[in-house]
């Protein structure tokens, strides 16, 4: 790889997340101004501004996740002429469901494993990310949670990301550093541990289906099960029943890896190739 493409390299890879938070950053300015004004408060006050974030940021959130699906479909679309390679067109049924499966399995895991630890209670990081997140009301975060900041995140991190990164890096590798920057953009240790392991799974369902309908399927069957822990109050007895549940959720998910890993295949196409040989011919 030479050392002058570098630089453009790292951009593409950054930019479709500055896109996002900057869109969600102007929301969010845009918002709290909007409430201020509407209730007369003034925008000096930071007790008012925080009052305001703790009740609307994920309604604000939900509105930035809507609003950036647009630009970054229209990246991804720019993209693909400079693939130098495409996933073969195929129909896998009802194997999406599998995914979902396995995404739900996981969820479910990484939900009591992580709750086993110490690191929800000693991470302030953490504690102020669950606030915002459950600071709207019960659809809003239905909807944003379960639905819209999926589907904006899958464009983001492997419709984009990871998909960049797949056109000069081996599969593994492209794997684990976009598993790994969608941990660390999480920004605290608890979401970060979580956002890995959610990561590379993601990325392996859209290797293997070849379809970014994979991963944002399984984005949303894992935040959707993980709201549903939530709200429906799902809970063990006991610390040993908490281990075995999550235990049982990972070896869970993964034997439908297993299974999925058998029977569904996407190939490959290489255009260049291709052409190459067609002039041969």
């Amino acid at each position: 790889m030479r050392k002058e493409i570098i630089p453009s390299i790292i951009l593409g890879l950054i930019t479709p997340v500055l896109v996002y938070y900057g869109i969600t950053f102007a929301v969010t300015a845009l918002g709290i101004v909007t409430v201020s004004l509407a209730g007369s408060a003034s925008l000096h006050d930071m007790n008012n501004i925080s009052r305001i974030l703790a009740r609307y940021t994920m309604t604000f959130q939900v509105i930035a996740a809507g609003i950036s699906i647009i630009p970054l479909a229209f990246m991804m679309r720019r993209d693909r002429p400079k693939r130098r390679f495409y996933y073969e067109k195929k129909k896998h049924g009802l194997w999406y469901a599998a995914a979902a499966a396995m995404a739900a399995a996981a969820s479910i895991g990484g939900n009591f494993l992580i709750n086993l630890t110490s690191l929800t209670e000693s991470s302030e990081a953490f504690q102020e990310a669950e606030s915002s997140l459950f600071s709207g009301s019960v659809a809003v975060q239905i909807i944003g949670i379960g639905f819209v900041v999926p589907i904006c995140e899958e464009m983001v991190y492997r419709g984009l990301i990871y998909q960049r990164m797949r056109q000069f890096m081996s599969v593994t590798l492209s794997v684990v550093m976009s598993a790994v920057f969608f941990g660390v953009m999480h920004g605290n240790i608890v979401q970060g541990i979580y956002a890995f392991a959610l990561g590379l799974m993601l990325a392996y369902a859209y290797e293997k289906y070849g379809s970014l309908r994979a991963p944002v399927l399984c984005h949303i069957s894992a935040n959707c099960v993980s709201l549903l822990l939530m709200y429906g109050g799902v809970s063990v007895e006991s610390r040993t029943a908490a281990m075995i549940t999550g235990f049982a959720g990972v070896a869970a998910a993964l034997a439908m890896i297993v299974l999925i890993d058998r029977h569904v295949q996407t190939k490959l196409i290489y255009p260049d190739d291709k052409q190459k040989k067609d002039k041969e011919a």
